[in-house]
């Protein structure tokens, strides 16, 4: 892949994987955002373009460093790609909602009087785990489920057919998912304003901190999540032409 300011970041994260650190150092959004050409990626995160640029041109020309601790998963298959995210993100992701729930009902209860945030972070993390649980629940039972059957009726030589390709546009499951996958970025950078980049004040009681702790940790995990589903795994689907 030849590296360029028009490249797409999701694309250049799913073929440079050790771009993702730099990526996130930079707050570079390569998985909701996967789709947008580098330069404006960089432009979004307030970074200057052509020094990345040149950063991710050095990466590709160097070649991975050993030893190779990270994952090909283009080398995989589907179904290998989903347990993966299954068994991982989507285990730690609700376990880590369940312990937000927790903390940040408790943080805005005991702190929340001098800081109002709070409760405001509150309202949006109960709502980003009620959206979140309902979209991994999708995944599982609706597209995860049938992408696993079609790669296997393919492996036995037989032409699988789409029972998504009557439904419009906005039905699709691909384009439900892709839209909630942008709402959740938008959701996260709210968090983001509220948390002042997971800040947290002199007076802040333990809870609080780990709360913030909680939340980067999930938002790290959910960024690799996504990056999976929608730069890998959706466009070898779509790519096979099993889900278009």
């Amino acid at each position: 892949m030849k590296i360029e300011l028009t490249s797409q970041v999701g694309e250049i994260a799913a073929e440079l994987r050790e771009a993702i650190p730099l990526f996130e150092d930079m707050k570079i959004d390569y998985c909701c955002a996967g789709k947008r050409p580098l330069k404006d990626a960089c432009e979004m995160a307030g970074v200057p373009a052509d020094q990345i640029l040149s950063s991710l041109q050095k990466m590709d020309r160097d070649g991975p460093r050993p030893p190779e601790a990270v994952v090909d998963w283009r080398d995989k298959s589907m179904t290998e790609i989903i347990d993966h995210i299954v068994e991982k993100h989507h285990a730690f992701t609700r376990t880590q909602l369940d312990r937000l729930k927790i903390l940040s009902a408790k943080v805005a209860k005991s702190q929340g009087t001098r800081h109002s945030e709070l409760f405001r972070l509150e309202s949006i993390l109960r709502d980003m785990s009620a959206e979140m649980e309902g979209h991994l629940a999708m995944e599982e039972d609706v597209v995860f489920s049938y992408l696993k059957l079609m790669e296997k009726i393919r492996s036995d030589g037989k032409t699988p057919k789409n029972p998504f390709a009557v439904l419009p546009y906005n039905n699709h499951p691909l384009s439900i998912l892709a839209w909630e996958h942008d709402m959740t970025g938008d959701e996260w950078n709210e968090i983001h304003r509220l948390t002042r980049n997971y800040t947290t004040p002199a007076d802040a009681s333990e809870s609080w901190k780990e709360m913030y702790r909680v939340l980067k940790a999930l938002e790290m995990d959910v960024h690799r999540h996504v990056h999976l589903e929608n730069n890998i795994l959706f466009p070898r689907a779509i790519k096979m032409g099993i889900l278009d």
